[in-house]
Order: structure tokens, then sequence, then C-alpha cells
């Protein structure tokens, strides 16, 4: 838990660790399901794990926010319309 699950940089006094409220995952999980990368994947596999407790992670307040964004959503829907129709 010394880097941010999202940029996979380390935490610091400006930039510290926030650990997820994990009886409210749903929009990061939303947010997953749009995305579908790799932080996406990681944080699906391991959903038992992680509302169970048994699997921590921490990210920066500002890259959760960057990555359930609605805006972030949209683009990255309309990444996966572009890839589809590819």
């Amino acid at each position: 838990m010394n880097v941010c699950i999202f940029c996979s940089k380390q935490f610091t006094t400006e930039r510290p660790a926030i650990k997820p409220n994990i009886k409210k995952p749903s929009k990061l999980y939303e947010a997953c399901d749009i995305h579908n990368d790799d932080v996406a994947k990681m944080l699906q596999d391991n959903k038992p794990a992680i509302e169970s407790g048994s699997l921590q992670f921490c990210y920066h307040a500002n890259c959760r926010a960057t990555y359930i964004c609605s805006e972030h959503i949209k683009r990255a829907r309309s990444e996966l319309n572009v890839q589809s129709t590819a």
C-alpha cells in the first residue's frame, strides 16, 4: 500500500493515502465497468476480498476523483465505442 492504485506513485504528505470506504464502492465499480483497464480488472477480480476487508488498497483522492469523473467516463465510453466499431 505504498503506491496509488490509479497512478502507481508513492504517497506523500502533500498527496496522502486514502483508504476507500468499502461500504460505498459503487461509483468506483461503475467506473470500472466503463474503463475496463488494468485497475478495473484488478478491482473487479478482487471484489469479494475488497468487500470483506481482506484486501486493502489506497489511492490519492484526486486520482479516484478523476477515475470516477463523469467526463472521464464519457471519454472512456466513447473510446470503447470506437474500438468496437473498428
